[in-house]
């Protein structure tokens, strides 16, 4: 395994380096600013293995994102639990998001959008459901691409209550289509906080695979990998 993943890191290198032009949404929670063209269509599959305290976690997501316009786009996700004890569906996501201007035309480049999200309780018996806008920054300096997102996750049934989120992003692609970045994700009424650092490679065919490690704060207590793969038609 270790050397089918070099061999594939080795022919991502000799790709040009335009293929990695404007980098896409991190693994985590932080969005990038640029948005599909008008037309465009980008299934995604995310699969999570590790710990969340003393559970082990195997979780499937399908999602899909879709250019409405060359600003305006949808993106929908539904996440599936497969550990033995809390087997089936887990949570699911709706975002429309709006990016103002052309990238370079302002300082930071700007975006806004807004999350309808519901997700399984801890105990499994309890659904919650939230409404999470957000305010997306992102800055692109030669090959480095830095990105802030602020968003208010405001509870509507269950979950506890609401709160304010934050995830600030940082990645670098060194040669052809390949790029390093890490993120840091906090939410303040919680005092939670994770990072993850992680690679992409973008293959041939518009195919693009991503991979991580998820490191919570000592009050989530998250240790899990990420593994993504996205196409874009």
């Amino acid at each position: 395994m270790r050397r089918v993943l070099l061999a594939i890191l080795a022919f991502a290198i000799l790709i040009p380096g335009s293929a990695l032009a404007i980098p896409e949404d991190y693994l985590g929670e932080t969005l990038v600013f640029m948005t599909l063209r008008r037309g465009e269509i980008e299934p995604e599959y995310f699969f999570d293995i590790g710990r969340v305290g003393d559970e082990i976690v195997r979780r499937h997501s399908l999602g899909i994102e879709a250019g409405v316009t060359d600003h305006l786009m949808l993106d929908g996700r539904f996440t599936f639990d497969q550990t033995a004890r809390d087997r089936g569906f887990d949570s699911g996501r709706f975002e429309v998001r709006y990016r103002f201007y052309e990238p370079g035309a302002l300082p930071v480049d700007i975006a806004a959008s807004a999350e309808v999200n519901s997700e399984r309780g801890a105990a499994g018996d309890r659904r919650s459901y939230a409404v999470e806008p957000r305010l997306i920054l992102s800055k692109q300096l030669g090959r480095i691409d830095a990105a802030l997102n602020v968003s208010g996750e405001i509870r509507l049934r269950g979950g506890g209550g609401s709160q304010l989120l934050s995830a600030a992003a940082l990645s670098y692609a060194p040669v052809g289509a390949v790029r390093f970045g890490s993120e840091l994700q906090y939410a303040f009424r919680e005092k939670r906080a994770s990072v993850i650092p992680q690679i992409w490679i973008n293959l041939p065919h518009h195919l693009t695979v991503k991979a991580g490690y998820v490191r919570g704060s000592h009050r989530s207590d998250e240790r899990f990998a990420r593994v993504s793969l996205e196409i874009d038609f």
